[in-house]
């Protein structure tokens, strides 16, 4: 089941188009309301009209570009989340890394990162950028970090 960012509700896989970009591996909208935004995008070109995002575009102070917007916008279409569960699994983690525990995200935005595998799209937690970054170093394999902390602990 995934959830529409368009109208909100939560809908069976079927009901998406494929993404290969995305986390989930679907689209953000349904196929119901891609096919309203493409007949809304036809009939603004038909009268002339560029598309709504453009005119926002243009107004950097527009509601829809406010960084945390943006962002939560960018968390529900890429992990299928709001603001409120990112912000209740970072109080469940007591504001700290999943791995080193760090409280400082070390990210240009002053988040941490929402860590996800890479084939199920099931989010497993918030790291830190250095820990997400090593994880996906090691391409999130488990055989291959247990090989690196081998490593680390012999003798040399």
């Amino acid at each position: 089941m995934l959830n529409c960012i368009r109208c909100e509700q939560t809908k069976s896989e079927t009901e998406f188009y494929k993404e290969k970009g995305r986390a989930s591996g679907y689209r953000g909208y349904c196929k119901l309301c891609c096919a309203e935004k493409k007949q809304e995008t036809r009939a603004r070109k038909a009268n002339g009209l560029p598309p709504p995002d453009r005119k926002q575009m243009r107004n950097p102070a527009a509601p829809c570009l406010q960084p945390r917007n943006v962002w939560a916008r960018h968390i529900k279409a890429k992990f299928g989340i709001t603001v409120d569960v990112y912000d209740a699994m970072l109080v469940k983690q007591e504001g700290r890394c999943a791995i080193c525990n760090t409280d400082q995200p070390d990210s240009k935005h002053g988040l941490f990162s929402i860590d996800h595998c890479h084939t199920t799209g099931k989010i497993r937690g918030l790291l830190c950028q250095p820990c997400n970054r090593g994880l996906g170093q090691f391409r999130d394999s488990a055989s291959s970090l247990a090989a690196a902390v081998a490593y680390l602990q012999q003798p040399h």
